[in-house]
């Protein structure tokens, strides 16, 4: 299947060495809105549509990075269910609102690892 061929590359170029996406990574969907956004959809009249997308993005995140770890023979990540992402999202959209929703995510894929 070429898209698990070439996944590990793209999830390469979407997560840096550091714990924050490089400035120069592209991102697509909603994990490139600010956290600002983020805390902003939150309370719009839609968050019950909007904050689902941030949490899918983010578990899309999460699956393409175990794809990366098993193919290199490393264990999946720590399983975590949508209810507790957008927590962790909002807390961490709080603390750092000029960052990406993609930090967050990031964030939260170095705790699921450890």
């Amino acid at each position: 299947m070429k898209l698990a061929r070439h996944l590990p590359l793209a999830v390469a170029l979407l997560v840096s060495s550091s714990a924050h996406a490089s400035p120069q990574t592209w991102i697509a969907g909603v994990g490139s809105n600010s956290c600002g956004k983020f805390l902003a959809d939150e309370k719009a009249d839609v968050a019950a549509v909007l904050v689902p997308m941030y949490v899918a993005w983010s578990q899309g995140l999460i699956t393409a990075m175990n794809f990366t770890r098993v193919s290199k023979g490393m264990p999946n990540l720590k399983q975590v269910d949508g209810d507790s992402i957008a927590p962790y999202l909002e807390k961490y959209c709080r603390d750092h609102p000029l960052d990406k929703v993609a930090d967050g995510a990031v964030m939260l894929i170095g705790e699921l690892s450890l």
